[in-house]
């Protein structure tokens, strides 16, 4: 049995992860269970299908924490990283397909997805807006799922400038979105 203490680094509890540690993951679990669950909740605007979300996206960080890199990102980019490719994978299957549960309330099913698609419309342009750099690096981690090291090798880059475009490119779209949600919603 393994032995978590507070002064375990979030760093620590992946690599353990890594090895198996089922408390280690659990402790990570913990410390940033309301953290995701309040991103995928935002992102899908359901309860359920968050809960479900948030699931898949710890799956995922278990079966990643070999691959983790202390030195590319801190544990929260790392897991908002996750986050951010399990909700852009989610809408696509949820535009595709509702879930089987809401067979019957097709309305409820079919403005969740309209919401979906103008969320996922409002990010694409939202990515037309930032500069050629920020744009390619954001485009390569999201879509093409690749890593910063990947994406300063991939386009010859050193690797602090991709990291800087990342980060700079994030913030603005941050902006860009609170900018937009500050907007008055014409109602229905």
């Amino acid at each position: 049995m393994s032995l978590i203490r507070p002064t375990d680094t979030d760093e620590s509890l992946v690599a353990r992860t890594a090895q198996g540690d089922m408390d280690a993951y659990a402790e990570l679990y913990k410390r940033y269970l309301p953290v995701v669950r309040a991103f995928a909740r935002r992102r899908t605007g359901d309860i359920d299908r968050a809960d479900e979300l948030t699931q898949e996206i710890f799956l995922d960080a278990w079966r990643s924490a070999g691959r983790y890199d202390p030195k590319v990102a801190p544990v929260a980019a790392w897991l908002r990283t996750i986050t951010a490719r399990r909700a852009v994978d989610w809408t696509r299957r949820a535009a595709v397909r509702p879930p089987l549960a809401q067979h019957e309330g097709r309305e409820v099913a079919e403005d969740s997805r309209d919401t979906e698609l103008v969320d996922r419309i409002d990010f694409v342009d939202a990515l037309k807006d930032l500069p050629e750099a920020q744009r390619e690096t954001l485009a390569l981690a999201f879509y093409g799922d690749l890593t910063y090291p990947e994406i300063a090798e991939r386009t010859g880059t050193p690797l602090g400038t991709v990291k800087s475009r990342a980060l700079l490119g994030m913030r603005r779209l941050a902006t860009n979105a609170a900018a937009t949600d500050a907007r008055p919603h014409l109602a229905s």
